[in-house]
């Protein structure tokens, strides 16, 4: 079984998919090159995965051991009738972008209607629809239905200005990572209790388009926080961190890169990762770790204790009376005492 976005292939290059399609059908095949070991079934530099299920929809990327990112892909699998057959890789501006509607059983060429962020395109005979000479106006989300099949899942159209960022190499990777870094990584903490807004603070040294915020005890293929050329993408953020996350800074001036989780609870407590980059690659440049504090914890992580402190005080003011009933008892007792041996 396909091992999901999550379970990274060690890069040498660049990610491409075959058949280059940003859908498939259900048990259809699906290679992913230039990976190598790591997950799948290996063949050379290719990572082949024979029968896919709707549980390996995702985004996939190769990851160098020093952090480094290649460029991601979207795949999205599904058990319906009806798939959009779209660019998987960004588009260049002025170039024709070709989008076919497609039935599973069988291979059809049917009427259907184009939709791009929900409003209808145009409808088109055969199931094919031509963007020519796209800009940036073009890119968004896409979808297309047939009438009695049904609708496609949605897919997300980048149109770029320049070509395709050219195959990374380990020779690359260690120059950015270690000779010209984005930011020189450190570990934070951050504390807080039950109902709190934290701020999880994440900051580069220039600009970037590409932003991933992990948890990586999640063991999920969604993120925390994922942002490209500027738009948020909730399709793959993780349902938990649904409408709790935004940027500290929208504009991210100054290569602000840090975001709020609001009413945090107890299960967001663990580690936080922060990568930035453009779309070819991205470099992890924070580690965050998040502490939340239940009512009635004990010690802050500087040594203070925060809890039982009422508790403390009142076995302290129970000891002084206990001590005080003590010296009085033995007073009237030594009295007692004397007062008897003057018989």
């Amino acid at each position: 079984m396909l091992n999901k976005a999550e379970k990274l292939c060690f890069v040498t290059t660049h990610l491409t998919v075959s058949p280059s399609s940003s859908q498939l059908f259900e048990g259809e095949s699906v290679s992913l090159s230039q990976c190598g070991d790591g997950w799948g079934e290996t063949a050379g530099s290719s990572c082949n995965i024979s029968v896919t299920a709707t549980l390996d929809s995702g985004v996939y990327w190769c990851e160098s051991r020093e952090g480094s990112t290649s460029n991601s892909i979207t795949i999205t699998v599904t058990g319906g009738a009806v798939i959009l057959q779209s660019p998987v890789l960004p588009v260049m501006e002025g170039h024709d972008v070709s989008l076919h509607c497609q039935t599973k059983r069988p291979p059809s060429k049917l009427p259907a209607d184009f939709y791009k962020d929900g409003s209808l395109i145009r409808t088109e005979p055969t199931g094919h629809m031509t963007i020519h000479h796209v800009t940036k106006s073009d890119e968004g989300l896409y979808k297309c239905h047939i009438s009695s099949h049904g609708e496609s899942p949605p897919s997300w159209i980048y149109v770029t200005a320049d070509e395709v960022t050219r195959d990374i190499t380990y020779n690359d990777i260690n120059m950015s990572h270690h000779k010209q870094p984005i930011r020189q990584r450190k570990d934070l903490k951050v504390e807080g209790k039950p109902g709190d807004n934290v701020t999880l603070q994440c900051q580069a040294t220039k600009n970037f388009t590409l932003l991933k915020w992990k948890k990586p005890d999640l063991n999920s293929k969604y993120f925390v926080y994922f942002l490209s050329d500027m738009k948020v993408h909730k399709q793959y953020q993780h349902e938990s961190f649904q409408n709790r996350v935004e940027l500290k800074d929208p504009k991210m001036k100054n290569g602000d890169a840090s975001v709020i989780l609001q009413n945090i609870n107890i299960n967001d407590a663990g580690t936080y990762e922060c990568y930035v980059g453009e779309r070819g690659s991205s470099e992890l440049i924070e580690n965050i770790t998040l502490t939340v504090y239940q009512p009635g914890d004990e010690t802050e992580s500087d040594g203070n204790n925060r809890g039982h402190v009422g508790l403390a005080v009142g076995l302290s003011v129970v000891g002084v009376i206990l001590v005080a009933v003590g010296v009085v008892a033995f007073l009237i007792f030594r009295k007692r005492s004397t007062e008897q041996n003057s018989y």
